[in-house]
């Protein structure tokens, strides 16, 4: 599902996304794809989708490029 919605997203080159709902993995990550001069905050109200979030994107999240 996730590849389908990103593949619907303008080609803009947006320097800051905020992912709303990050779900626990992909999103952030595959906005980073799309978007790779981009940084990602991602948030959710689930700890434990922030958990798999973070534990998903440790080297984008090392890297400065997504907060989680």
């Amino acid at each position: 599902m996730a590849d389908w919605w990103i593949s619907h997203l303008e080609s803009k080159d947006p320097k800051e996304i905020i992912e709303i709902g990050c779900g626990g993995e992909r999103n952030a990550w595959a906005l980073l794809i799309k978007y790779p001069e981009s940084k990602v905050t991602a948030i959710d109200y689930s700890k434990v989708s922030v958990e798999k979030a973070a534990s998903y994107n440790k080297k984008e999240i090392k890297n400065w490029k997504c907060i989680v």
